[in-house]
């Protein structure tokens, strides 16, 4: 080829860049125009991953304080967790405390139980740990109060999925050495666990012939921020619509059942080798409690029926209850999380159950008698 041609030939190849850069940069800068954060989240909060990241990054650039930031810090396996030593007043000067290894409640635990006590792990989300609630409302603290021939510890933390459930099961609880572990569900934590991104980045499982853990280290908040800047929106954009899409064929719900089996699968397998027994609450809330089941029965709630029959697990489902009891004039906070009457209905059932499956010594050793 003659040096003309290769001239020609550098000339079309620079010019055909140009147009490519050209039209990024017009799709880009029309994407940030048009579809701004504020719209995104209020199209399809709660539906895609990516919306929870801009949502999130916004309001990190903003510096808007979030329980995240207030409450939790940074951790490399499990994305994030409760901060230590914590005595503050929050949620409308609620009391909130955790202990020197970050667990709620300002109680120490030893790592070698006492072995005339039943020891009690609950394992769960926000509604776990107690969000808006006061130290002494959380239904592990009422539980607590109930058996003081127990320890009942409060493992709960804002904002988990059952995969960061799991992971925290494998590395923390196990070191506890509990009898019974409590796991609280709400249908919330299923999504979260097909997701590398909710309230923060988090590790995530893939299912291919076995649970493969990606996403880790979990990479904090500085250096998602730093990678925030040189994300296209209209690539995000195109992912919401794919997120969308899933959500509306019911692809999404379908991935969500097979991921869940599998962690349910390791879950027990971890509870098991721990030398405990496994119990699986389903903590209801917002249209579980504001709808009946004619009008609303969703997709998480007939997998924790389904998988506790078909594995004969110890189960208690507190919807029926919760109903119940709100028809009759008890008053419980639907939407969002639950004040104290709710924990307290939750503390009373979770009672009877544990103790009507013989999990619970009823007879209170002379030294713990008052």
């Amino acid at each position: 080829m003659r040096i003309s041609e290769f001239k020609s030939l550098g000339r079309k190849i620079v010019l055909l860049a140009s147009y490519l850069l050209l039209t990024v940069t017009v799709i880009e800068v029309t994407a940030r125009a048009l579809v701004p954060v504020d719209w995104l989240t209020q199209r399809f909060f709660g539906r895609s991953e990516t919306v929870w990241r801009l949502a999130w990054a916004q309001d990190m650039q903003n510096r808007t304080e979030s329980t995240m930031t207030a409450l939790d810090q940074h951790d490399d396996a499990l994305g994030w967790r409760l901060k230590p030593n914590l005595d503050l007043r929050y949620w409308d000067d609620k009391h909130f405390q955790t202990n020197s290894f970050g667990i709620r409640g300002n109680k120490e635990y030893s790592m070698e139980p006492n072995r005339v006590v039943t020891r009690i792990a609950m394992v769960g989300d926000s509604f776990t740990l107690g969000e808006e609630v006061g130290e002494k409302e959380t239904f592990s603290y009422q539980l607590q109060e109930f058996w003081p021939q127990t320890e009942v510890i409060n493992f709960g933390v804002g904002g988990y999925g059952i995969d960061q459930v799991l992971l925290q099961l494998e590395s923390t609880v196990s070191q506890y050495r509990p009898d019974v572990v409590v796991v609280g569900f709400i249908r919330d934590d299923m999504r979260r666990s097909m997701w590398r991104f909710r309230h923060h980045s988090k590790p995530l499982f893939e299912l291919d012939d076995d649970l493969v853990l990606t996403n880790v280290p979990v990479p904090d908040s500085k250096a998602i921020l730093a990678r925030e800047k040189y994300k296209l929106r209209s690539l995000d954009i195109l992912n919401v619509i794919w997120d969308e899409i899933r959500w509306r064929q019911g692809w999404f719900d379908t991935e969500m059942v097979k991921l869940g089996d599998a962690l349910l699968t390791r879950m027990l397998a971890a509870i098991d080798a721990m030398g405990a027994r496994a119990v699986f609450v389903y903590l209801p809330h917002s249209e579980d409690l504001a709808l009946t089941y004619e009008q609303f029965f969703s997709t998480e709630e007939q997998f924790f029926n389904q998988q506790c029959k078909e594995r004969e697990l110890s189960c208690l489902n507190l919807r029926g209850e919760f109903q119940l009891e709100t028809s009759q004039g008890y008053q419980v906070r639907v939407g969002g999380h639950w004040f104290y009457n709710g924990h307290a209905l939750a503390a009373k059932h979770i009672k009877a159950y544990l103790e009507s499956e013989g999990l619970i010594d009823l007879e209170v050793a002379p030294e713990f008698k008052q």
